[in-house]
């Protein structure tokens, strides 16, 4: 992104915002854009109106110092947000889980400080629904993790590409993972102690998955060409090993 953004007084779109390190590159740098739009009408709003109307991608990413973040509710044009690797990061901005466009979400790799997955709660006024449009989430974890999956995550059912990587101390999917009956895709990289699926049970009411990669996680790899066959026997194209690059996936 180009230094000092909200100089650019007669920026008439922007449609994607990459965060950068230093002044002039900051967040902050969108509320004082005003004149985003095409016709008279658009150029009278102010930078609250901005982010409910115009901003729909974000990417922070390699943040180091960055400590927090300003609420993000009222950007209504939201699809795609990308929270990762800002390693000094406690929280998730407020309000992320109840932009209403919001499809895409990539979040992890925060303080080391944190033990837990600070996800956010659903705890909205009446009416807000909670990451309603979301269809694809990518959660990174963080070598001082220590917590399991957050349970807030079985709220997410309309979920469609699943992705979950690094925590270290996961040892098994957690039964409610049955609840995502829309998955078509599930990815699981570097869960280096991950041994146990959800069981058999709930691997059926995935009705809808069609593709599932696991990487780098060598206990559960090895458990699935015996114990844990039967869970994804029933998947479109069986079971296929590539022992060669110490994966499997089925596809």
């Amino acid at each position: 992104m180009p230094r000092d953004v909200s100089s650019l007084g007669k920026l008439k779109t922007l449609s994607l915002f990459i965060v950068g390190i230093g002044k002039g590159y900051g967040i902050e740098e969108l509320k004082d854009l005003n004149l985003l739009g095409d016709d008279e009408e658009h150029q009278h709003y102010q930078p609250d109106d901005l982010c409910n109307n115009f901003l729909s991608e974000i990417e922070i990413s390699h943040c180091h110092s960055l400590t927090s973040l300003p609420a993000f509710r009222g950007l209504n044009a939201m699809t795609y947000l990308k929270i990762e690797e800002c390693r000094s990061l406690q929280s998730l901005p407020d309000g992320i889980q109840y932009l209403p466009a919001l499809r895409t979400l990539t979040i992890g790799g925060f303080s080391r400080d944190l033990v837990s997955f600070p996800f956010p709660e659903a705890s909205g006024s009446d009416g807000e629904q909670y990451f309603v449009s979301l269809r694809e989430l990518k959660i990174c974890g963080w070598p001082t993790l220590r917590d399991v999956l957050p349970e807030q995550l079985q709220l997410i059912s309309s979920l469609q590409c699943f992705t979950i990587t690094g925590f270290p101390c996961l040892l098994s999917l957690p039964e409610w993972f049955g609840v995502f009956s829309s998955l078509q895709t599930l990815d699981i990289y570097n869960c280096q102690e991950l041994k146990y699926l959800p069981s058999a049970e709930q691997m059926l009411r995935l009705t809808s998955l069609k593709k599932l990669n696991i990487r780098y996680c060598p206990l559960l790899q090895k458990r699935c060409r015996n114990e844990e066959l039967h869970k994804i026997a029933h998947l479109p194209q069986g079971f296929s090993p590539l022992s060669l690059s110490s994966r499997f996936f089925l596809s």
